[in-house]
């Protein structure tokens, strides 16, 4: 039994930042202008909520390296919920420095279930 109710035996209860990766690596486009990136941004989350495919030479700063799996978290005003899975793709994928990366520890939580946590606005403790 937990303060939330009953939960399966073989879980525990964990604060979000015991279950992530926080590693970042950044990279600048702008070294890479003839690379094609898979670009996370805001504007392509409100619009379509697809990533685009741009060359370095269009992007004008500092990106994020995200990895297939990450969970994205815009951390602009908040209570307009952006939040992303990056998917695979064959190109290099990089985010906004916009975004929070959360990358789960597959060791303690599945990347399909942080995903859904954080769309549920429910990131102050998980299930592991």
């Amino acid at each position: 039994m937990t303060e939330i109710g009953e939960l399966p035996a073989e879980w525990t209860v964990a604060a979000l930042k015991e279950v992530v990766k926080r590693e970042k690596h950044t990279v600048n486009p702008q070294q890479h202008p003839d690379e094609e990136f898979t670009y996370y941004s805001i504007p392509a989350y409100q619009e379509k909520a697809l990533p685009t495919s741009e060359r370095g030479s269009q992007i004008r700063s500092q990106k994020l390296i995200v990895p297939t799996g990450s969970t994205l978290f815009g951390k602009l005003n908040p209570r307009v919920p952006k939040i992303w899975r990056v998917q695979p793709s064959k190109l290099c994928k990089i985010a906004s420095t916009e975004f929070i990366q959360l990358d789960p520890d597959p060791e303690q939580v599945d990347g399909s279930f942080l995903f859904y946590l954080c769309q549920s606005g429910q990131q102050g403790q998980i299930f592991t």
